[in-house]
């Protein structure tokens, strides 16, 4: 099975009006499948970083990071942390409601 590769440095975009949502700065893998997870978004100048699911993205021919959220909605998700707790994950998941 193909993983996607997502390319860190590129903007993450919205699909619902392309706004620019940040910078992709980290891809969290999981542990056993080293499947992506989770990409972390930096938003920009004193904004804290945020989660937003892999599994729900796609890169763009021109390498831009599409996601089906808007600005406001990954911006009122948890923060990102250095480590992320199975707690986090769990919020996580019931935030963008995705599959456990």
């Amino acid at each position: 099975m193909d993983r996607p590769i997502y390319s860190v440095g590129k903007p993450v975009v919205s699909a619902e009006n392309g706004d620019k949502i940040g910078k992709l700065v980290d891809v969290r893998s999981d542990d056993l499948t080293l499947a992506p997870q989770w990409l972390v978004v930096d938003p920009g100048f004193f904004r804290a970083a945020h989660y937003i699911p892999a599994q729900m993205a796609y890169q763009s021919a021109d390498g831009s990071v599409v996601v089906p959220f808007s600005k406001q909605v990954v911006r009122h998700s948890p923060a990102a942390e250095k480590v992320l707790t199975p707690q986090v994950a769990t919020q996580l998941r019931e935030y963008y409601g995705t599959a456990a």
